[in-house]
């Protein structure tokens, strides 16, 4: 990000106000992303910084509670697929699964191993507990998605009770939503975004009038992933006390810019209207 370049799309940004905003954002984010919050605001520098501590801090929010989802759900999907299959070691074998052929069962099996292998943990003797704990959370999905559905129906049930349709695609559309969630929280990369309303819109079947019930027809994919993640913690109501705090603390800067990027005005009537 250099003054000339910063010149040529904000030409109202001096020198002075660059170099100032250039040292604030050192170390703590890309210059390339910091544009986006540039473009939000229109060259308003002081809030395109005031934006990226916010989508610091939304993030640094949501990883904590993806986290504990992310081993919530696995539990719970292990815990059921051991109850239906009555085998702690399904993992290691393929009649479990839909596969089309042997190498996908194998391919998988292979990454599961690698987990194990880079925690220097042995794969032999590991039950399928311990494999869902060292697998990545896009391993998971890839997990979920091709066991046998037979063994998979109380999970399903269980994390789509809250939606009209209890369906293998609706859960797998929102855990690819999940999945999109917890790498750009992780990674860094900023979630107040035109970008990351683009790269969920692959999942709009989401919004399809099977899968919601009246009133969530409004909500954009963003927001139905962070209400799909809502009713599904144990910890719900400690996390809708924190996410509603931030969302409240923050409401005339992102309604300021609303429509420009994922965090819409009314997010928090529509999150929070039941509770």
């Amino acid at each position: 990000m250099t003054n000339n370049f910063i010149k040529k799309e904000f030409p109202n940004i001096s020198t002075k106000k660059f170099l100032s905003l250039k040292n604030k954002i050192k170390d703590k984010c890309s210059e390339y992303y910091f544009m986006d919050f540039l473009r939000s605001t229109n060259g308003n520098c002081d809030d395109a910084y005031r934006l990226f501590v916010f989508d610091e801090r939304l993030r640094c929010l949501l990883l904590k509670y993806v986290l504990r989802f992310e081993i919530q759900i696995k539990n719970s999907f292990v815990e059921d697929v051991v109850e239906t299959t009555g085998d702690r070691f399904f993992w290691k074998k393929k009649e479990y699964f839909i596969f089309k052929n042997e190498n996908e069962f194998l391919n998988l099996k292979a990454k599961i191993e690698e987990s194990f292998k880079n925690l220097e943990s042995p794969s032999l003797t590991a039950d399928s507990y311990a494999a869902t704990y060292v697998m990545s959370f896009g391993t998971f999905v890839s997990f979920y998605k091709n066991i046998n559905p037979m063994y998979k129906r109380k999970f399903i049930d269980d994390y789509t009770k809250y939606l009209p349709n209890h369906s293998f695609e609706i859960l797998h559309k929102y855990l690819l939503c999940m999945r999109a969630l917890r790498n750009r929280c992780a990674h860094g990369t900023h979630l107040v975004s035109n970008s990351f309303v683009n790269q969920l819109a692959q999942y709009s079947k989401l919004k399809s009038e099977p899968f919601i019930k009246p009133g969530m027809e409004m909500m954009s994919i963003f927001e139905l992933t962070l209400y799909f993640l809502i009713n599904s913690l144990n910890c719900k109501k400690e996390f809708i006390e924190e996410l509603k705090k931030l969302l409240l603390k923050n409401m005339n800067l992102y309604s300021k810019y609303g429509g420009k990027q994922s965090v819409n005005p009314t997010i928090v009537y529509k999150l929070f209207r039941k509770y």
